[in-house]
């Protein structure tokens, strides 16, 4: 079954919040536009296998975002808190935790603690 994605229009207004996650400075650029969700994800200046793992989630985020029934931003939310990395620490997140808690400030979303 494949689902009806909203059309992206040509420009779209946007902000960059930057979190410091364990791997260095991750910049989330995010769409302004309630009509469609976009996110771009970069990290410092690396290309490894971080960026690559981003650029899937980056993906797969603006895709369930952008359905015309959209994954639940909770929902969403539910799978990205508390996903560990060998190098994060309690200063200094996992990238997906820093996705998390941007993507959870952005949404107004209060933390359940759980």
């Amino acid at each position: 079954m494949i689902t009806e994605i909203t059309e992206r229009p040509v420009s779209l207004p946007t902000e960059t919040p930057m979190v410091r996650v364990a791997c260095g400075n991750l910049y989330l650029i995010l769409s302004k536009d309630p009509g469609c969700f976009e996110m771009e994800l970069h990290l410092g200046k690396v290309g490894s296998c971080a960026k690559a793992m981003l650029e899937v989630i980056q993906g797969l985020l603006t895709v369930m975002r952008r359905q015309r029934t959209p994954i639940p931003r909770q929902l969403i939310l539910k799978q990205l808190k508390g996903i560990r990395c060998p190098m994060d620490s309690p200063f200094l997140p996992s990238c997906p935790e820093g996705i998390y808690r941007v993507l959870r400030d952005e949404w107004g979303i209060k933390d359940d603690g759980g």
